[in-house]
């Protein structure tokens, strides 16, 4: 664990700036203490069903 432990939060890191950049604006994105979790807040007018299923049919 503590060898793959650098690269877990390396690919967080690149996988919160890319939301930042690619995600609607007004997107949080927070990482709970203790863990290799995301956690991803969308605006209020933004349905998470649809935004899921316009990336899917953009893969």
């Amino acid at each position: 664990m503590r060898q793959v432990r650098p690269q877990f939060q390396a690919a967080l890191q690149r996988i919160s700036s890319s939301i930042g950049r690619l995600f609607p604006v007004g997107t949080r994105v927070s990482q709970p203490q203790g863990g290799f979790v995301l956690w991803v807040e969308l605006p209020q007018q933004i349905d998470g069903y649809v935004l899921a299923q316009q990336a899917l049919t953009h893969h």
